[in-house]
């Protein structure tokens, strides 16, 4: 019988050279080397054993005077593998872990110099670090039969890969990769100190810019729970159709079942003065590339304007759109669909300004999307259009449709939640409701009480891209092209859109009385909360309607 050693490997004891100590901890003694065909061995009692995996034999090398350890990793396909355990003995047993780290871009070899790659063991919590230079492979030697895990420090403007977990004596002389992915961003130059409408350059609707802009899309809208929504999308060419292409009439003009529009999750980032003195850049990206970038979170806007449902406001094609309400009749028939719904914010309406403005490159939309001509009491007529947007000579009994908005800035002033504004001899005064919760005052010394609009406070440089007015001096075919009109000194009703073909824009502002019913204004629902996206058009017209 072959001579009885115990060894100690990270706390396990092993017996070798006899079976009595039984099952995957027994470690055989073998002449040679073990091959693919070696699967099992014969114990003292001449009963033949299969390996398990983990399990480890050993073979004396004469030349070192030492054990070597050899592990078997499975059996595949009738084939044995094993791997050899470097630097093995009777007392120890180590395996080696290589990483290497790159990105996704095509960079210099020093770019990831600095980044701290950690491991953990797990038992013990003990950690070890080392520092990635010069694009060389970083080895750790550490015991096996034990589990690590794997951590790689942030690198700013890349997203940080996932940590790694490795069971050494599993992976014995493993190569772990870490691939930064680049969190990609593209941008938009507005240069205000040119009157040309045009004036905006750079990523005009492409890379990012592009991507964001296909997610804004129709969708019916249900509510699931307080604060939840469930959305199917409908038809990119269609709306009349399910993403699928099954017909969507019998849902979408059922009360309850919102037609709106996902505006999707970004980041965005001012700079000024990068391109050319008078101008911003606006950085735009899906993730938080450093701390200066702003966070949106994804939202429902209507599709339409508002209407109005047994005492509730719904985004519904109907020929009744609500107007003469005040703000507060408003706000508590959006309401009281229940939390997360409320009307149009600034915010929203921002958002609405920015990616007009990066998808189509102008200042002056009117000539792009065109607009109407009179107030609209129709919703719903731009359904079979999809995601199309209209063009500078829209249909002139309906108007502009932009981001799947139906008219988005024209067809009747829209009351908006999320900002207050007061007007003085001197100053307009804005205070607006992040969203986060938290507020800010901006008061600006406004050249012109009305006029069309030749600058915002966005062209300042400031963190937000706020486009309120701080010149009026414009015309009807420079600069924005959109007009603001705030009269004497009052608190003031700010709206949004217009009814006004000439004047309207997607930052056109309007000032009423604060308790204003003008019978040319009105609203639209919006949801903030928790956003479910169902894809099975079936599943989705089960759930029951809440109203």
């Amino acid at each position: 019988m072959a001579n009885i050693t115990n060894i100690n490997i990270n706390g396990t004891s092993y017996g070798v050279g006899q079976e009595s100590t039984g099952g995957s901890f027994y470690v055989p003694d073998r002449i040679e080397p073990p091959t693919e065909e070696t699967l099992s061995y014969v114990d003292e009692d001449n009963a033949v054993v299969f390996f398990s995996i983990g399990q480890m034999c050993r073979v004396y090398d004469n030349s070192s005077a030492r054990y070597v350890f050899y592990q078997f990793q499975g059996n595949v396909s009738g084939k044995a593998e094993w791997r050899q355990i470097k630097d093995s003995d009777s007392s120890s047993i180590y395996a080696y872990i290589k990483v290497v780290l790159k990105t996704d871009r095509e960079e210099n070899v020093n770019f990831l110099d600095g980044t701290r790659v950690t491991i953990t063991d797990v038992t013990t919590s003990e950690e070890t670090y080392s520092t990635w230079y010069g694009g060389d492979p970083i080895v750790f030697r550490v015991y096996a039969n034990k589990p690590y895990d794997i951590s790689v420090s942030d690198v700013s403007g890349y997203i940080t890969p996932e940590s790694e977990f490795v069971f050494a004596a599993s992976y014995v002389d493993r190569d772990i990769e870490f691939t930064y992915q680049y969190m990609d961003r593209s941008y938009i130059d507005i240069y205000f100190g040119a009157s040309d409408p045009a004036a905006i350059y750079g990523d005009v609707n492409k890379g990012v810019i592009a991507e964001l802009v296909s997610e804004f899309r129709r969708c019916l809208v249900k509510k699931t729970h307080e604060g939840e929504v469930t959305i199917c999308y409908l038809h990119d060419i269609d709306g009349r159709y399910f993403h699928d292409g099954t017909l969507a009439s019998g849902v979408y003009n059922t009360y309850g079942v919102d037609t709106m529009v996902y505006f999707p999750e970004y980041y965005y980032k001012i700079v000024k003065d990068v391109f050319i003195k008078d101008s911003i850049r606006i950085y735009i990206s899906k993730y938080k590339v450093d701390d200066e970038y702003i966070h949106v979170p994804s939202c429902l806007v209507g599709a339409y304007k508002a209407v109005y449902y047994s005492g509730k406001m719904v985004s519904y094609p109907s020929t009744n759109v609500n107007y003469a309400a005040n703000k507060d009749t408003y706000k508590s028939r959006a309401s009281a669909r229940g939390t997360g719904y409320q009307i149009i914010d600034y915010n929203q309406h921002c958002t609405i300004a920015l990616f007009l403005y990066a998808k189509y490159g102008r200042r002056d939309l009117r000539n792009v999307l065109g607009s109407r001509e009179t107030l609209l009491n129709n919703t719903g007529w731009s359904i079979s259009s999809g995601v199309k947007d209209s063009d500078s000579n829209p249909n002139s009994d309906y108007g502009a449709v932009g981001l799947c908005l139906e008219n988005v800035y024209d067809g009747g002033y829209e009351i908006m939640d999320g900002i207050t504004f007061n007007r003085n001899i001197y100053n307009n005064t804005y205070t607006i409701t992040n969203l986060d919760g938290s507020t800010r005052t901006i008061t600006k010394n406004v050249n012109n009480t009305a006029g069309y609009i030749k600058n915002i406070l966005a062209e300042e440089g400031g963190s937000f891209f706020d486009v309120l007015p701080t010149n009026n001096g414009g015309s009807s075919n420079i600069w924005y092209t959109d007009y603001f009109y705030g009269i004497a000194s009052a608190d003031y009703l700010l709206t949004r859109a217009s009814s006004d073909p000439k004047k309207c824009g997607p930052i056109a502002l309007y000032c009423f009385a604060s308790n204003n019913t003008s019978s040319d204004t009105t609203s639209r629902l919006a949801f903030r909360g928790i956003i479910i996206v169902e894809e099975d058009v079936e599943a989705f017209k089960a759930l029951p309607v809440i109203i």
